[in-house]
């Protein structure tokens, strides 16, 4: 009987273990299977506002022309060729020189008029690149 109170406080105890969620150490501490950033528990300072990005024009949309062939990464605003191979830079402004691109997904996969595309073939990779904020 005493066997079987040490094991039902025990029980008890341990299911309390998983209480409150400490939103500044990522762990999962209340057991629900969500980590702080993701925890509805969690009222996570300056967490429930929009953060801005560390890539500055994440989406392409700002650029300082409108490209009218392939190769014209230097439209996009921060952007930069990152190998000798040329990345192509596609934007709704001048819609007609990428509607033969059959490799675009359809609907464009971009939250606005702007996207990149590249090729990576064995022995030849086009690259992009920007610095973080």
């Amino acid at each position: 009987m005493k066997n079987l109170l040490f094991f039902t406080v025990i029980l008890i105890l341990s299911s309390n273990v998983f209480g409150q969620e400490i939103c500044d150490n990522a762990i999962d501490d209340d057991g629900d299977g969500l980590i702080d950033l993701n925890d509805g528990d969690c009222d996570c300072v300056g967490f429930g506002e929009e953060i801005e990005s560390l890539i500055p024009n994440p989406s392409f949309e700002d650029k300082t022309c409108c490209p009218s062939g392939l190769a014209q990464l230097t439209c996009a605003v921060d952007w930069i060729q990152a190998s000798d191979a040329t990345s192509e830079y596609y934007n709704h402004c001048d819609f007609d020189h990428y509607v033969s691109f059959t490799e675009a997904a359809s609907p464009l996969p971009c939250d606005g008029d702007g996207f990149v595309g590249f090729h990576a073939l064995p022995g030849y990779q086009e690259y992009i690149g920007t610095m973080l904020s």
